[in-house]
């Protein structure tokens, strides 16, 4: 289950509640009473699915502070429509949109995750609770969609997310308390069920016919030649100027996987997580071998193209080097060294914890 399967199963969730709250089911269905309900029920597996990706986001966003301002935006702009299509006004204070809620479970997060990271061991629970606790009293007070409920199950699927099944039990138990319907437990079961079988992968719309290339050519006149001589004009490639190094790091980013025989890019594809195949028949990087975020591809066509394939093809198999740990690091050295200076001259609460690569 990829990220863009979970997408699409909560947005025909969504939409089938919220017709059903219309209540489209008098105009479609006038005779079977029962679709209200029906509808209702499955409208349930939207917005656990929606927190799951909230956290998942919140992980591994570039910048949470733009993460969160636009979900402060798209709170603010949603809430005339939904004051309209609920209360029948532009305004209305009885209920804020669900966006306000996960605006509110990502600034908690934020200060979850800096307590963490700044404060003692010992106190570092008590504090996170507290914040975990006012949100949710928050998001109550403001009366956001599912309020104090929301809140909590933001809180359960971060701290829980190293252990899914915990993280899945634990968010059905709450939801299906403060759902507090029996109708409503097998859209929350199938909802838990779907997060459960994430497999840590994007996805995409395109199949492998649909995938392009993006090749930056090396300087050298006989590396030109060839390339102008094989690729030039052929169809889904697209050949650039090599690219200064933050230009190339953002490419990598939003690229699906790396193919090359630089030592540099075996290194720094992992951080971004994209699994690197290495068109060499040996390489000055074996960690990266041996931790599995690179491959040896070789020189062969047919080994090349049989390996990119099955990293298109089987998600399992591009989950497995996407999701390798780095024998490089994790990117977070920076923060570790200035947590260790400011320790060093009692600037902060406790001792940096040590890295661990595992």
């Amino acid at each position: 289950m990829t990220e863009l399967m979970l997408k699409l199963a909560a947005f025909l969730a969504m939409v089938i509640d919220h017709a059903a709250a219309c209540r489209l089911d008098r105009v479609f269905f006038p005779a079977f009473s029962k679709v209200y309900v029906i509808s209702r029920a499955i409208g349930r597996m939207a917005f656990p699915i929606y927190v799951f990706l909230l956290t998942e986001g919140f992980c591994h966003t570039r910048n949470r502070r733009r993460y969160a301002l636009r979900l402060g935006v798209f709170a603010l702009i949603s809430e005339i429509p939904f004051d309209l299509l609920v209360y029948g006004k532009i305004w209305d204070t009885h209920s804020q949109n669900v966006f306000f809620t996960l605006f509110l479970g990502v600034l908690m997060l934020t200060a979850v995750d800096w307590i963490g990271r700044n404060t003692d061991a010992a106190l570092a629970q008590y504090r996170q609770m507290a914040v975990v606790v006012g949100a949710a009293l928050l998001a109550w007070f403001l009366r956001t969609d599912y309020d104090a409920a929301g809140i909590m199950l933001i809180a359960v699927l971060f701290w829980f997310r190293l252990t899914p099944d915990t993280a899945c039990l634990a968010g059905f138990v709450l939801m299906a308390a403060a759902e507090f319907r029996p109708v409503y437990i097998p859209g929350l079961a199938v909802s838990f069920f779907l997060i459960r079988c994430y497999n840590g992968t994007r996805g995409s719309w395109r199949g492998k016919w649909f995938f392009y290339l993006v090749y930056p050519v090396h300087l050298s006149p006989v590396v030109r030649e060839a390339v102008d001589t094989y690729l030039r004009g052929a169809p889904r490639v697209h050949l650039i100027d090599p690219l200064p190094a933050d230009e190339m790091h953002n490419l990598m980013a939003r690229c699906y996987l790396v193919m090359t025989d630089s030592g540099g890019l075996q290194e720094e594809a992992p951080a971004l997580g994209k699994p690197v195949l290495v068109m060499r028949r040996e390489t000055e990087r074996p960690e990266a071998v041996a931790a599995g975020t690179a491959k040896l591809a070789g020189v062969e066509k047919d080994v090349i193209v049989s390996m990119a394939s099955e990293l298109l093809e089987n998600p399992e198999a591009y989950a497995r080097m996407a999701k390798a740990v780095n024998p490089y690091g994790d990117g977070h050295a920076s923060a570790r060294i200035a947590d260790a200076i400011l320790w060093h001259f009692g600037l902060r609460e406790g001792k940096p914890a040590d890295f661990c690569a595992e």
